[in-house]
């Protein structure tokens, strides 16, 4: 996605949201792949985190409408968080009270100003997470990694080839995610795509085997051309076994 791709996907996001949410959006702020411009088609989803005066009901009914039409539009799935504007500028207990990925927003947007796509006013201070903050949600997140991937393998069997190969997909994420997090941990370091992640773990962690990263980072690119039940089981037994070594790889890291 190009800068006049981009601008013109965030201002028609923009509009559809203050059409459907009117006065009671404060701020959206554009998160993830195509904030850093790393969008790859039909594999990156488009994430944006939603400020609004209000959390109530009727907002979050109305947030799920925005999402539908989005959606529908771009034929891609919108990744969006929501938070009032008190969350956004004060929150209370911010590690616990706010996602993980919404303390990551709140993060980059210090240092990316321009992420903020849309802001009801000129002059706004927002919440920053403290160094505290960011080791605290990276090491949870961590390990909500570790039990989502067990939950989710061990609830059924998938037999319907599309749902078998989204959570190949969330297992995929999942891993360049769980690295993301552990260089931001040890090093306050935020990474801009999945090759400079794998550059930097190899740097940082030398003793452990990042070939399931590479692997993954090349089917990314040929993900729509993937149509074989065996190749996506050879990539998740794959990943799975990185998401459980690499949980504790980092827990005992944080020991020393």
């Amino acid at each position: 996605m190009n800068g006049l791709e981009l601008n013109k996907t965030n201002q028609s996001i923009i509009k559809v949201l203050k059409r459907i949410l009117k006065d009671n959006l404060f701020a959206v702020i554009s998160v993830g792949s195509v904030a850093w411009g790393n969008y790859i088609k039909s594999w990156s989803d488009v994430d944006i985190l939603i400020v609004v005066e209000n959390t109530d009901l009727t907002t979050k009914q109305k947030v799920a409408q925005a999402k539908e039409l989005l959606e529908k539009q771009y034929k891609s799935h919108f990744g969006i968080n929501i938070i009032n504007k008190k969350e956004f500028q004060r929150p209370f207990l911010p590690a616990i009270s706010l996602e993980g990925k919404t303390l990551q927003a709140l993060l980059e947007l210090k240092i990316f100003p321009d992420r903020m796509i849309f802001c009801k006013e000129k002059i706004i201070k927002f919440y920053s997470p403290t160094k505290k903050d960011i080791k605290n949600y990276s090491l949870s997140n961590i390990a909500m990694f570790l039990l989502r991937n067990r939950r989710t393998l061990s609830s059924k069997n998938t037999k319907e080839f599309k749902e078998y190969k989204s959570i190949v997909e969330k297992e995929m994420r999942a891993c360049f995610i769980m690295v993301k997090l552990s260089i931001q941990y040890f090093t306050f370091y935020i990474c801009v795509n999945n090759k400079e992640t794998i550059q930097k773990a190899e740097k940082l962690f030398p003793n452990f085997d990042f070939q399931t990263l590479k692997i993954n980072l090349q089917n990314i690119e040929e993900w729509d051309k993937i149509n074989k039940r065996s190749q996506l089981e050879s990539l998740l037994k794959l990943n799975d076994l990185f998401i459980e070594n690499f949980n504790y790889y980092v827990f005992e890291k944080t020991k020393k």
